[in-house]
């Protein structure tokens, strides 16, 4: 499976593996605990930029944290959330 984040003026490509999900685990906690916090609408705005930042690095990026961040909600976060769920399984769209 693959992910398109979208950053600055294109979208990259990362894919779901192994490496990718113990990189989200040891950031953001079990990949449960991820899946419970975004199904009962729990998740909190720094958790889902820290998720895309790690998602970006996975590309091959260096994203500035405040910048990313100001970036997602000047794009609005809905499109961010639906790569969380995809990438904890929730979804696959």
């Amino acid at each position: 499976m693959t992910l398109d984040v979208p950053y600055g003026k294109r979208f990259y490509r990362v894919k779901r593996d192994m490496r990718l999900l113990c990189e989200v685990e040891a950031e953001l906690g079990g990949m449960a605990a991820l899946q419970n916090r975004l199904r009962s609408e729990c998740w909190t705005v720094t958790e889902l930029v820290t998720l895309v930042q790690i998602l970006l690095q996975a590309a091959g990026l260096t994203a500035d944290f405040m910048q990313l961040g100001d970036e997602m909600l000047q794009r609005g976060l809905g499109h961010y959330l639906a790569l969380a769920e995809k990438l904890a399984g929730i979804t696959q769209r």
